[in-house]
Parts: structure tokens; C-alpha cells; sequence
């Protein structure tokens, strides 16, 4: 289905620097049917490279994994909207994701924990850590006076 036609049809507001219809994007490329075709199928192939330099994202966020003997993860953002930093945790998550469920296959979901213990240590200590000293015998109105 044509993607202008697409918008078009759901009546989508268009704006320049943000995808129409979506802002999100995973790709996984999977090559693995290449793996057993000889050299003579490929004999008649004519490969030119072609010099493809993007300085813009084409999407607020993609995933793009590259399966071959191993998993690659490429990550490209739309820095207006992320922060270099933000992508960082984002695949420090991923990783540990990735890292529990290799250790552990049926791991449920419920279960995986995909903070770094000093991001724990951050969420429940750090951030609660809300206790204020303050003279009890005065009152709250006492208190806002001052």
C-alpha cells in the first residue's frame, strides 16, 4: 500500500521533520538464506557501491539488528527529541534484557529486571530519601510564615 497514499487516506496532519505515520522503527536483517549460496550462483552479479550518507533521521527512533554469527544493534535517533545520554541507558537496558534472558530462557517478563543496581539503588533509596528536619514545636502555618 503506497505510505502518501496511506496518510492520505487517514487524513494524518503532515509535518516536515516528524514521520507521518509512525515514529518508531525495528528492522531485523536476517541474511541466513544467504549463507549456503555458492560463489557460482553469484557469478553474474554486478555490485556498485552507491555513496549513501544520511545526516537526518527517518524516524524519531529505529532498531535496526543485523543478524549474522552474532547480533548487531544499531541505534539511530532524532537528536532533537533524544538526548545521547537517554540512548545509552536505553540499550544498557536492552542489554541486561538480553543478558537475563540468555542466562535464563523461561524467565517471565514480570521478572526481568532490567535497571542497573546503582539505577535501583538511585529509584528506591536515592529518590525517597525525602526526609526534611524541622522544628515540631511549630506549626505548618508557622512554618510558611517563615
Amino acid at each position: 500500500y503506497p505510505f502518501d497514499l496511506l496518510v492520505s487516506q487517514l487524513n494524518l496532519k503532515r509535518d516536515s521533520s516528524r514521520s507521518a505515520l509512525f515514529d518508531v522503527l525495528v528492522v531485523l536483517q536476517n541474511q541466513s538464506q544467504l549463507k549456503n549460496i555458492n560463489t557460482e550462483e553469484l557469478s553474474d552479479i554486478k555490485i556498485n557501491s552507491f555513496d549513501f550518507n544520511v545526516k537526518t533521521a527517518q524516524v524519531d527512533i529505529s532498531f535496526r539488528f543485523v543478524e549474522t554469527d552474532s547480533l548487531h544493534l544499531t541505534i539511530e535517533y532524532n537528536t532533537d527529541i533524544y538526548e545521547g545520554y537517554l540512548i545509552e541507558k536505553m540499550f544498557s537496558h536492552f542489554e541486561n534484557l538480553l543478558t537475563q534472558l540468555v542466562e535464563n530462557p523461561l524467565l517471565a517478563i514480570e521478572q526481568i529486571d532490567y535497571l542497573t543496581e546503582t539505577e535501583k539503588q538511585q529509584l528506591v533509596f536515592d529518590f525517597n530519601d525525602t526526609e526534611v528536619l524541622y522544628p515540631k514545636d511549630k506549626t505548618v502555618v508557622d512554618l510558611f510564615e517563615e
